[in-house]
């Protein structure tokens, strides 16, 4: 479990920072968001938090078969 957490930041981290540092031309000062990079953000979030629940059933399930 602690891995897929881990995967999922780092899927979600290299999702938005490319959106971020895609105007690169004005340096630091042109670093900015739009509207769809925070819903490519929110929809990174949705998936990692429809994933952690997938986990946590397929757990649960292998425990209750187990017993």
């Amino acid at each position: 479990m602690q891995a897929l957490k881990k995967m999922l930041f780092l899927a979600a981290l290299m999702a938005s920072a490319p959106a971020a540092f895609a105007h690169e031309r004005g340096g630091w000062a042109s670093i900015h968001w739009h509207a769809s990079d925070f819903l490519g953000l929110a929809v990174v979030g949705v998936l990692a938090v429809a994933a952690i629940l997938v986990a946590r059933r397929q757990q649960r399930t292998k425990q209750k078969n187990e017993q």
